[in-house]
């Protein structure tokens, strides 16, 4: 094999491997991304914000406060509603969930 022809192959190698690892990174990213969906169940919010602090890192906030109007509906997305739209801090919003459906105490 000419030198040519295995700089070739390698470099086809490299830009395979590349295209693979870049469509593992993007799947990895989306799922990440998606946070669960939350209601306002009680039993449910342990998970949700679990799931959001152990994630948040990886994301801008603004694109914390996307995932998170995308995971809320009903009572927790009414309680929050005003915040969802704007440019608020996505921890301020978790504040407010956490006050509103973090008091496990009857």
């Amino acid at each position: 094999m000419s030198e040519s022809t295995l700089a070739d192959a390698i470099v086809l190698a490299i830009k395979t491997a590349s295209k693979e690892t870049s469509k593992i990174v993007n799947e990895l990213s989306k799922t990440l991304a998606d946070l669960p969906s939350f209601c306002g169940n009680v039993s449910e919010w342990i998970a949700f914000r679990s799931v959001y602090n152990d994630t948040s890192g990886l994301f801008s906030n603004v694109q914390n406060v996307a995932r998170i109007r995308k995971a809320l509906s009903g009572e927790a997305r009414e309680t929050c509603e005003a915040l969802i739209y704007t440019e608020t801090d996505p921890l301020q919003i978790m504040r407010v969930l956490e006050r509103r459906f973090g008091d496990l105490t009857p």
